[in-house]
């Protein structure tokens, strides 16, 4: 697993787009990650 902290330079603590959250749990995934521990933080529901 990975700790997802969920920094996005240009958002801060939320993902500017769709899109960009995608590619992130995507490159997770390409690198072999199969779970994510989030870190303390409310996350935005389309990651969810």
């Amino acid at each position: 697993m990975v700790l997802d902290q969920g920094y996005f330079p240009d958002g801060i603590l939320t993902a500017p787009t769709a899109d960009d959250l995608r590619r992130d749990v995507e490159l997770t995934k390409a690198i072999g990650f199969n779970g994510a521990r989030k870190h303390q933080k409310l996350e935005d529901s389309q990651w969810l």
